[in-house]
């Protein structure tokens, strides 16, 4: 019975575990570079969009300006 039970356990060739250790490497760098990627577009979107809210700030900012400098002229004239 004991020569049985090692006959039913499978010699893998060491290629293919080698093959397999170098694919579980392979995949956890892909994964690693992906939440890396994941991370900076998320960054890159908060900037993007505070730049955003600063060209709005700045532009309403302006505007304002604009429309202030007609009434104060207006009231120091009069």
């Amino acid at each position: 019975m004991g020569e049985e039970e090692a006959k039913a356990v499978a010699i893998v060739p060491e290629s293919v575990l080698k093959k397999r250790k170098r694919n579980e490497e392979w995949e956890k760098n892909k994964k690693e570079q992906l939440d890396a990627a994941k991370l900076k577009r998320a960054q890159n979107r908060k900037l993007i969009f505070k730049r955003a809210e600063q060209y709005i700030k700045e532009y309403r900012d302006q505007v304002i300006c604009q429309l202030d400098l007609p009434i104060n002229t207006i009231l120091s004239h009069h």
